[in-house]
């Protein structure tokens, strides 16, 4: 998978991707303790950064993981959040 960013962004992207992976490991614990709350509240945050950045693949998932918070649903949220970690690890950005 590969997202072209602009250039101008460069040097934000790597604090950004720093920051979606202590999310996920968050996520991870919040889904273990049955937090559902706080996996909305996070699922939330990345639907409204992820476009800002050029990473609308990060706000779908986003939206994914605050939908299945809100219905409590664990299989969801887990789904999502293996999703999230899998576009996480293997994006290749591509500055224009």
């Amino acid at each position: 998978m590969e997202v072209e960013l602009d250039g101008g962004i460069e040097p934000l992207v790597g604090n950004y991707m720093t920051n979606r992976r202590k999310d996920i490991a968050a996520l991870q614990e919040a889904l273990d303790g049955a937090d559902f709350g706080r996996i909305a509240a996070l699922g939330h945050r990345m639907k409204g950064n992820g476009a800002s950045f050029g990473f609308h693949r990060i706000s779908e998932l986003g939206v994914e993981l605050e939908d299945a918070a809100m219905g409590e649903d664990a299989s969801a949220v887990a789904t999502a959040l293996a999703a999230l970690s899998d576009y996480v690890d293997n994006v290749k950005v591509v500055y224009r």
